[in-house]
């Protein structure tokens, strides 16, 4: 996202919530003539029955411009 959008990529936080958060500032950069669309694949990978947060940095409203 920072790289289609040309943004620096020194700003990308290490740990999970900062980079959380900053996963949901970098959706606010879609706009109408430069939107966003991301596909999860194996997200059956990602998710497990003993762990329900493993899922919680996908934000749960997507900013218009986003899908």
């Amino acid at each position: 996202i920072s790289y289609n959008y040309m943004l620096p990529f020194e700003d990308i936080p290490d740990d999970l919530v900062p980079l959380t958060a900053h996963l949901k500032e970098l959706l606010n950069c879609a706009t109408s003539q430069m939107p966003l669309l991301i596909f999860l694949d194996s997200v059956d990978q990602v998710t497990g029955a003993t762990d329900a947060n493993r899922m919680s940095w996908i934000p749960t409203r997507l900013p218009p411009n986003v899908k």
